[in-house]
């Protein structure tokens, strides 16, 4: 059996405990490979801190107030002990499988970062999605891809693994970026420094 490093998976949460839920729901039940999972909440609220003492064994870092996603993403990357770093927003479920597709695309040579290209597993406004609904649209999207991956110029950050050891080299997200645009920003720079970005089916 195939041993896998550690990985950070990091969760950016505010005032939305029903997605947020889901997400990490999906993240145990989907997860066979070593992780500990971060949780960055950036809302006082108390339903979405009632939901996640519901769950044991994830280190849950609360904010005073809102510090916006990159900087609360930035806390979670401080706090982790992986060798990879998952940032996976909290309105995204991940199927079967998920994160051992992601890490085995790092055996190419200058790889930077990879996502999936699943990106119906965002979570849509207004669908019910539910795991079964998950893993259908993950194998079709596989199935369309053929099992092909894909050097694009750049990833979307809603799934986006990058080694630590890389982002300890070239700095954590520009915190310039209260929310949104960090993820083009920091796919640039990690092709700045020579690096592919892969897209995974």
């Amino acid at each position: 059996m195939a041993k896998y490093p550690l990985v950070s998976i990091i969760v950016v949460t505010i005032n939305t405990p029903q997605l947020t839920r889901n997400c990490l729901e999906s993240v145990k039940r989907n997860t066979s490979i070593p992780y500990e999972l971060i949780v960055v909440n950036n809302s006082m609220a108390k339903h979405i801190r009632q939901c996640l003492r519901l769950f044991s064994g994830i280190k849950i870092i609360q904010n005073s107030k809102n510090l916006g996603y990159t900087k609360a993403a930035n806390q979670g990357a401080k706090a982790s002990r992986g060798k990879f770093l998952c940032f996976l927003n909290s309105d995204t479920l991940v199927p079967p499988a998920w994160m051992k597709r992601l890490l085995k695309s790092f055996k190419g040579s200058g790889i930077g970062a990879v996502a999936p290209a699943a990106y119906v597993l965002r979570h849509p406004p207004g669908l019910s999605l539910n795991q079964k609904t998950v893993a259908l649209f993950d194998q079709a999207i596989r199935q369309w891809h053929r099992g092909r991956q894909e050097i694009v110029p750049s990833l979307f950050g809603f799934c986006l693994v990058i080694p630590k050891k890389i982002m300890t080299r070239l700095g954590l997200f520009d915190e310039r970026f209260f929310f949104g645009f960090e993820d083009v920003d920091y796919s640039h720079r990690l092709q700045l420094a020579g690096y592919r970005l892969v897209k995974v089916p």
